[in-house]
């Protein structure tokens, strides 16, 4: 009986063990105070709405996903046409991010876009080829286990290239890195 009673004292031991390693391990990224997200890959999901006045292009979405986390991205600019003159000049927009660790939600982080910049490459023909995308993010708050980050002052940055083939979606890969 006494075995049996030190087996499931042990047992509890270890389990308390894994689990406080556990919540070290997820305290870490506080540590860090950073927030890097790799090999993202997506979609257009919206080509936007064009505001000939302002000479702005609102609301040009991509949805994009890695094994941690799910990122949309909803840009405004200026000109609402794509310009190789020189780059389009970011003026807003939003994002949200979900984010997972080993399949586990561990939250979500939202925020808007500061600035930046899109460069367009044509092709010799005058046909769209690609994009890259340079914007800064803010982060406004986030919920579950980045809910601390509601109303501080973070920043980061958004790295996209956005890819045109014929006849089907542009087709967009990029990366974060956000600190808080």
């Amino acid at each position: 009986m006494k075995q049996f009673v030190y087996t499931i004292a042990l047992m509890l031991v270890l389990v308390g063990s894994a689990a406080a390693q556990r919540n070290t391990n997820d305290a870490g990224l506080w540590e860090e105070n950073t927030l890097l997200l790799s090999n993202l890959e997506g979609v257009q999901a919206s080509s936007g709405v064009v505001d000939i006045e302002d000479d702005t292009l609102w609301g040009h979405t991509f949805a994009m996903r890695n094994a941690e986390a799910n990122l949309t991205v909803s840009l405004n600019y200026t000109s609402h046409v794509p310009s190789v003159d020189g780059p389009n000049k970011i003026v807003g927009g939003t994002w949200t991010m979900s984010i997972y660790k080993e399949g586990e939600f561990k939250g979500m982080v939202f925020g808007e876009f500061d600035g930046g910049a899109i460069e367009w490459q044509m092709s010799r023909t005058g046909v769209l080829n690609s994009a890259a995308i340079t914007a800064q993010m803010s982060i406004k708050g986030g919920t579950e286990f980045y809910a601390h980050l509601s109303g501080t002052k973070t920043s980061g940055n958004f790295y996209g290239q956005i890819s045109y083939s014929q006849g089907g979606r542009p087709l967009i890969t990029g990366f974060t890195d956000l600190r808080f």
